[in-house]
């Protein structure tokens, strides 16, 4: 057990950088049963989305 004087002299420091959004009244983390991994819902850079192309009818593209 730790006494009240151990944990007023304890400092929070941040342990990594996420950009985790506003979470309102949910978690947008979870941590892992052995203390060891997070799981985050984190915004994405958007400087540089991925992209797909979907070409349709594509079987009619192959006869030719």
């Amino acid at each position: 057990m730790v006494s009240r004087q151990k944990l007023a002299e304890l400092v929070a420091r941040a342990l990594f950088e996420a950009r985790v959004p506003p979470a309102g009244l949910r978690n947008r983390y979870v941590v892992t049963s052995d203390g060891k991994r997070f799981l985050m819902n984190t915004l994405v850079d958007e400087r540089d989305p991925a992209s797909f192309h979907v070409v349709l009818n594509w079987p009619t593209l192959l006869k030719r």
